[in-house]
């Protein structure tokens, strides 16, 4: 046995490849029994890695706050929730309550503060008392959306915590389940969901999740083929509203005034329930993106939390003056302290682009393969966007099973996908903004204590915090900004909102006025101009309406995201797919000759098929990667104003 040789004895076999470790033997700590102080002090004593630490930040165990009123649920609702154990924390019961009386609410707490529970209880109350109710789940990502297809399920009369009746819920588009015997439909309304399945939807579900592109594209566009949904809408939850930012937000911020005005239309007001990680401008941001004034704020978390330490790391300089490479350090404190032949701790990684993500996980299974550990891959995982759907759902089954300990991923992971209790979070470098660091971080410490380790790159803005971490830990969560008064949006989304208001009357310039603001009546005057639309005048008002006998309304319709980006291309090796991946990366990254790194394996690209998006590529194992090197080239095309400095 490996574990009881002297660690010299085993090198030595290691070495001569006479020994492959198998991490099956390996102790598992729990993370209800992780010291996160012990490990910080074992890797202080580490002569390569101890002097790494820079600074550490102790967030204290705070108990859980219960709610103590009663609230006016149905029985139902109050048996399911029993039956889950679920108790509900004062903040839960407050943005709940909030809900119930018709209120709109925001609801800006930390990750795994039971977010979900507070649009849950709410909509599916509201089927119970109406099952005529509807509700729309809006998700920035299709991977949000498979997640709270499971959570929405366990509120069902049948739910024994069993894999086997969960499995039914872990893919697929249409889902039904009983609650308090009452038949209760939800689905995915995505891009992939099958044209009769997209029938069956429209005309049966209570819950329809969805995405910002479907909605504009798919729900919005042909809106009379969802009547008997929107009429019925009771409650539209926008969650990780934090991701509507810049551009994308402010589409965002248009559609859901669309989506409002349609309603209206059609008698309905729903309620809005937004939720958010810890920003700094929670309820403004609410406001500009749903155009309502009227939010409540739910901010304070009343979850239970474990102590958790937050480590700043600065890697050591070289013999050259230049510091170790994050990622270097990264691998080093997996192979050495966190995942190792004595002990596993499970661990979290985060990585700022694919690239990095899958060098880390190349070089971890370079280490481990000297060490003699042959197996490290079924304990390991890497997660990207690009991951087909059924891999991710295999590595987040694996994960809740307890088969692998250990996942590096983008920041994809960052967003409210329930991954089960870690121990340890790592960061290669400073991820961008002090709420994505909340954000992973709130991945460690839910039922042990935690501990994460932010190792940061030697470059300017990493080396400030290095040399002021003060201002690392002291800093507030970034404000969200959006413009939806942005000409060029306003332009498309205007002509949209003219298309879909056209079978109810059309629009007047004061309704234009009252959603978009003042600054649309110019949007107005040019969609006038390009015979877009057509005005028109009766005794009482003035109002306008598409132009169909001249324009097609569909190709108003334009992406509202990087439309190469939109574009998806199928990487096969051999026939058999492997993976998905944006157009924008494909001809960023996949260039005939390229090495894609995935998982533990290397491919070339053989070639791209651009007809049928399709990357061919073919298996390799060479000594070296690509890397795109992207050059800017500016040109002035115009001179407003010049002046000497």
């Amino acid at each position: 046995d490996a574990f009881r040789l002297w660690p010299t004895a085993a090198q030595i076999l290691s070495d001569r490849g006479s020994l492959a470790v198998n991490f099956k033997l390996t102790k598992v700590i729990p993370p209800s029994e992780f010291k996160a102080a012990q490990l910080l002090e074992k890797i202080k004593r580490n002569s390569k890695l101890g002097e790494a630490i820079l600074h550490i930040k102790e967030y204290p165990k705070k108990d859980a706050s219960y709610a103590s009123k009663s609230l006016p649920l149905t029985d139902e609702i109050v048996v399911s929730l029993k039956r889950q154990g679920i108790k509900l924390y004062e903040h839960q019961a407050n943005a709940i309550e909030c809900a119930l009386k018709g209120r709109n609410v925001v609801i800006a707490t930390p990750t795994a503060s039971g977010k979900t529970v507070c649009f849950n209880v709410p909509v599916l109350d509201a089927i119970i008392r109406d099952t005529s109710s509807c509700a729309l789940y809006v998700y920035p990502t299709k991977a949000l959306a498979q997640d709270q297809i499971r959570k929405i399920a366990s509120f069902r009369d049948d739910n024994k915590g069993d894999d086997v009746t969960d499995k039914q819920y872990s893919s697929g588009y249409y889902f039904t389940m009983k609650l308090g015997g009452k038949q209760i439909a939800f689905g995915k309304y995505e891009g992939p969901t099958p044209q009769d399945i997209r029938k069956v939807i429209r005309e049966r579900c209570n819950i329809v999740l969805t995405n910002p592109d479907e909605l504009h594209f798919g729900i919005l566009r042909f809106n009379q083929l969802w009547t008997r949904f929107l009429k019925n809408l009771k409650y539209v939850v926008l969650d990780e509203i934090h991701i509507y930012k810049g551009i994308f937000g402010s589409h965002m911020a248009l559609i859901i005034r669309r989506l409002r005005k349609v309603c209206e239309a059609l008698g309905a007001r729903p309620v809005f329930i937004l939720c958010s990680a810890t920003i700094g401008n929670p309820i403004e941001h609410a406001k500009n993106l749903t155009g309502c004034d009227d939010f409540v704020l739910i901010d304070k978390d009343s979850s239970p939390k474990k102590k958790r330490l937050l480590v700043l790391w600065n890697p050591p300089l070289k013999e050259d003056g230049k510091r170790v490479e994050a990622l270097t350090n990264l691998v080093d404190l997996l192979t050495e302290e966190l995942i190792t032949s004595n002990q596993i701790v499970k661990t979290i990684a985060f990585g700022r682009s694919r690239l990095s993500v899958k060098l880390a996980y190349k070089l971890l299974e370079d280490r481990y393969r000297q060490k003699g550990i042959r197996n490290f891959a079924s304990f390991v995982r890497e997660y990207t966007a690009t991951l087909p759907p059924e891999r991710r759902e295999e590595i987040f089954s694996a994960l809740a099973g307890g088969k692998i300990h250990g996942i590096i991923g983008t920041n994809a992971l960052e967003l409210g996908v329930d991954i089960p209790d870690m121990s340890c979070y790592l960061s290669i470098g400073y991820p961008g903004s002090i709420t994505s660091v909340h954000q992973q971080f709130g991945r460690v410490g839910r039922v042990g204590e935690g501990l994460g380790i932010v190792i940061l790159h030697d470059d300017p803005l990493e080396q400030y915090f290095a040399r002021f971490p003060k201002e690392f830990f002291d800093k507030k969560p970034e404000d969200i900004t959006i413009n939806p008064k942005n000409p060029v949006l306003l332009r498309m989304h205007l002509a949209c909102y003219i298309h879909e208001m056209s079978a109810y009357g059309g629009i007047s310039e004061d309704d234009i006025k009252t959603i978009f603001g003042e600054e649309a009546i110019e949007c107005l005057r040019k969609l006038e101009r390009e015979q877009k639309i057509l005005r028109y005048e009766d005794k009482s008002r003035v109002y306008w309406k598409f132009n169909y006998s001249s324009n097609d309304f569909s190709q108003e319709y334009l992406p509202i995201r990087n439309p190469i980006s939109n574009v998806n291309f199928t990487v096969n090796c051999d026939g058999e797919k492997i993976g998905i991946i944006d157009g924008a990366s494909v001809l960023r990254d996949l260039h005939p000759g390229a090495i894609w790194i995935d998982n533990d394996r290397q491919y070339e690209v053989v070639n791209v098929d651009f007809m049928n998006k399709v990357v061919n590529v073919r298996e390799v194992d060479f000594e070296y990667y690509t890397v795109a090197a992207p050059k800017d080239k500016v040109r002035i095309l115009q001179k407003k104003q010049q002046k000497m400095l």
